[in-house]
């Protein structure tokens, strides 16, 4: 027989398991666990018991606080989440530290596409012969569209053109046959094109046999070599690759053709280093090539200077460029949540300390049982806690929905990489918030709950609250009242700023005028062939129902591209410096109507008309800006302007009578000033690349479907980008500030609700608690008016101090707005006294009704305990 356990006693086991020096199997878990539960219990059970029976007692006080947390919770998590993808989860491409943009800003008074990220492609000629030895890979890029011929009809699909190099660089290999190669980039090569991975899908249903099969893009033939990878994605959203073309100017002709360009760094390069190196190369380009442009017998160094020659290239960061725009604008949203959560956490302490007092009584009689101060700490604490983590976990499913609307609502704002969702980083970003919100608005509660003097507070009975704790709750009420103001001066400066941009005159009408772009495929190559197509085109346009004025051109307002040539032959202008670059200005091409379709204003001479058709007499129309720069002292009606040369580039090479002079416009609307533009009749000066300009009246939508089918019936296979008002253009410009206006201004409202509701509840709370001195005050003579004046002067000194406080954080705070401000300073007085002087009303009116109950006390009933 054998001998039996001692009672007690770990049985042995057959599968040993090693748990530090412990042995033991899985049939010993439960005996474990009863030695270790006693253990675990009074640190840690104790204390979610404690929180989850407090829980059950006041259901609908925790559900509030809960409620409180989650919306605010939620909507730091969801900005964050946006945050993150764009600001700091790196770019998705090998080592993306290394990858760079070069900028080369343009000249002073030169108004160019883009947001000062494009340079000339002759400088990128110049730095790729010249193999840079701090640079591995420099790539080109630019942007576009293209008609795609179709069978179910021509659409207009993005495209993007890029050197052979491009894709290497970034770290992409074809999902698909190949990717562009240098021998694509040669004259004569066969057109190829790469395909994005959404439009082989779209556009072959994902078949292998796409490769190799043709497309038509803007009537040339090209043969598909290869399709990209499905988590390719870059800041445009590309569906078709083509290579970019890059052609050197010849001696004597300037041609620039504005692109992106990318580069990657060699491990342990700087971009200091690598940006000397290009400047370098740049200085001798540039005065090699002005020396064509010199007089013959000249020195060589003695050409004009061109533009960009004097700008020096930039190297920055890629990430930091693909977010320079939205950078401000997400920082301070997620400032603006942040504000938000804090006054909420501020509401919720300030229940909390009032709960805490007055259950100072019960925490007196259960540490008079034994329970110890930091037990009693600990309990409070663990209940805070608990209802954050569970306003923590609610806010996430927050998150998770408002996510998806702020993709669409940001989608102007957010540069296309990294995709943006609750990931496991934002699931810790809202933890930690949770926990440390958890923390904030918990730890004074705990503290003032666990300070019990056992003998006062069982004598008064729990009725008398802690002057310390009066003050706690003004400074609660202080600090939301200075983030309120902090949002709410924000808010107003936005939308001042927003004003300003509408009030400001753009020189052309916005609200009744469409414009439908399109590009001639190369069967319209010929000058006749477009003048023709121009004059059929618009005898369809004119005949469509609430037409007005029917125009083309080949530069309408909002237009991403513009022909720029050097004026030479005129005087510059005064205060111009003997070696300045020489001045430039845009040329446009414009049928008779255009002015009155768009409603620029003729200042002086006369428009075109039927007598400039022939092309006998070259003529041309300039703005107010050209007259400034060229003609500041003498009448400019028969003087001579240089027009563009062959096919809009180059030096100009024709002189063309001024006829007439308008009124300056901003070609690219809010975001461009006004510059020297030069307009030609289009039948003299015929292109590619046109937009039918139309005044209309009626709807805007019928119009649009009208135009695509008009064009259809004058040639079937051309495609149209989306038709769209300018009023339409317009907004989408200031879409990235209304939305950031829209949100800000959500916030900044719900901050003052919430410190209107602290301010009241805390009044209120006040009030009922110091019932009994306004009764001893009443009795000792003091009049209702005297005890209004004294109570709403315990909230006026929370109000004040607060906003004084947030004007001191309005001015720490002011850098985050100077990129979204237009017309409007960081500082400005109107806005500043509107935000104080609102949070003011609205914190005092917060405090009357309490103030008036006070007034109204019954002395005697208040002495009495009633």
């Amino acid at each position: 027989m054998g001998t039996s356990a001692p009672t007690g006693a770990i049985p042995s086991v057959s599968k040993p398991q090693l748990l530090g020096n412990l042995t033991f199997s899985e049939q010993t878990v439960p005996s474990v666990t009863l030695y270790l539960v006693p253990l675990v219990r009074p640190a840690l059970m104790n204390p979610l018991n404690f929180a989850l029976r407090q829980f059950r007692l006041h259901t609908a006080f925790s559900t509030l606080v809960i409620a409180l947390l989650a919306l605010g919770i939620g909507a730091s998590t969801a900005i964050f989440g946006v945050v993150y993808a764009v600001l700091l989860k790196p770019l998705p491409y090998p080592e993306p530290g290394e990858l760079v943009l070069a900028r080369k800003p343009p000249p002073a008074g030169m108004n160019v596409p883009g947001n000062g990220d494009l340079m000339p492609d002759i400088e990128l000629i110049a730095w790729l012969e010249a193999v840079p030895k701090s640079i591995r890979t420099l790539a080109g890029y630019r942007s576009g569209a293209a008609t795609l011929d179709r069978t179910d009809g021509a659409v207009r699909a993005p495209t993007g053109g890029v050197t052979a190099n491009f894709f290497p660089m970034l770290g992409v290999s074809a999902w698909r046959g190949r990717l562009l190669a240098d021998a694509d980039m040669k004259n004569g090569a066969t057109p190829v094109t790469v395909l994005s991975y959404g439009a082989w899908q779209s556009y072959f249903n994902g078949d292998d046999k796409a490769i190799g099969q043709v497309v038509k893009l803007d009537d040339v033939t090209c043969t598909v070599v290869g399709v990209l990878p499905p988590a390719f994605d870059f800041v445009d959203p590309v569906q078709f690759w083509r290579p970019l073309p890059l052609s050197p100017s010849a001696p004597g002709q300037l041609r620039i053709q504005l692109v992106r360009v990318f580069g990657r760094l060699f491990p342990g390069s700087s971009r200091e280093s690598a940006q000397k190196e290009l400047d370098g190369i740049s200085a001798r380009f540039w005065n090699n090539l002005a020396g064509s442009f010199a007089p013959p017998g000249a020195p060589r160094g003695s050409g004009p200077r061109l533009p960009f020659a004097d700008s020096p290239s930039q190297l920055v960061p890629l990430q930091e460029q693909l977010v320079q725009q939205s950078r401000s604008a997400l920082w301070l949203l997620l400032g603006a949540t942040g504000f938000v959560l804090l006054i909420a956490c501020a509401n919720i302490a300030n229940l909390q300390l009032a709960r805490a007092s007055a259950r100072k009584r019960i925490a007196a009689i259960r540490a008079a049982l034994g329970a110890s101060p930091r037990r009693l700490a600990f309990e409070l604490l663990a209940e805070n806690i608990f209802l954050a983590l569970c306003g923590g976990a609610l806010g996430v499913v927050i998150a998770w929905v408002a996510t998806w609307a702020l993709q669409a609502w940001l989608a102007t704002l957010l540069p296309r990489i990294n995709p943006i969702g609750v990931s496991l980083p934002v699931l810790g970003f809202a933890g930690a918030v949770a926990i440390v919100a958890g923390l904030g608005f918990g730890l004074m509660p705990a503290w003032q709950g666990s300070r019990v003097d056992l003998l006062e507070t069982l004598k008064e009975g729990g009725h008398q609250a802690s002057p310390s704790g009066f003050r706690w709750r003004q400074a609660l009420v202080a600090l939301e009242f200075a983030l309120a103001l902090v949002l709410a001066v924000n808010a107003g400066l936005l939308l001042k700023s927003i004003y300003q941009l509408y009030a400001t005159d753009l020189g052309y009408r916005t609200a009744d005028v469409l414009t439908a772009n399109l590009s001639l495929p190369r069967r319209y190559s010929a000058p006749a062939q477009q003048r023709d197509f121009v004059d059929r085109w618009l005898a369809a346009l004119r005949g469509l129902p609430g037409v007005k004025q029917a125009s083309v051109t080949d530069f309408p307002p909002f237009s991403p591209y513009a022909t720029m040539v050097i004026a030479s032959g005129q005087a510059p202008g005064a205060n111009a410096s003997a070696n300045a670059a020489p001045p430039t200005m845009s040329v446009a091409s414009v049928t008779p109507d255009y002015f009155a379709a768009t409603g620029i204003a003729l200042r002086q001479g006369r428009a075109f008309d039927g007598r400039d058709a022939d092309g006998a007499t070259t003529v041309a129309i300039v703005n107010e800006a050209f007259v400034r720069q060229f003609h500041p002292t003498d009448n400019p009606l028969g003087a001579t302007v240089n027009g563009p040369g062959p096919g809009g580039h180059g030096t100009p090479d024709a002189n063309a009578t001024i006829v007439g002079v308008v009124a300056d416009i901003r070609p690219r609307g809010f975001e461009s000033s006004a510059q020297p533009i030069a307009y030609f009749p289009l039948a003299q000066q015929p292109r590619s690349r046109l937009s039918a300009v139309l005044q209309f009246e009626g709807d805007a939508s019928a119009l649009a479907r009208a135009v695509t089918m008009a064009t259809h019936k004058v040639d079937a296979d051309l495609a149209l980008d989306n038709p769209q008002t300018l009023e339409q253009q317009l907004s989408r410009q200031t879409a990235p500030r209304r939305v950031t206006l829209m949100l800000t201004g959500a916030f900044a409202v719900s901050a003052v609700a919430l410190a209107a509701l602290g301010i009241f509840g805390v009044m209120s709370y006040t009030v009922n608690q110091r019932t009994r001195e306004i009764g001893v005050r009443m009795a000792l003579g003091a009049d209702s008016a005297e005890i209004l004046r004294w109570t709403m002067r315990f909230g006026a000194l929370a109000v004040g101090t607060g906003l004084a406080a947030g004007l001191v954080l309005s001015l720490a705070t002011r850098s985050l707005l100077r990129s979204l401000l237009t017309g409007v300073t960081t500082l400005d007085p109107i806005v500043m006294l509107a935000g104080v002087g609102l949070l003011a009303v609205i914190g005092l009116g917060s405090c009357l009704w309490p103030a008036w109950r006070a007034a109204r006390v019954d002395p005697a009933r208040a002495l009495h305990g009633d």
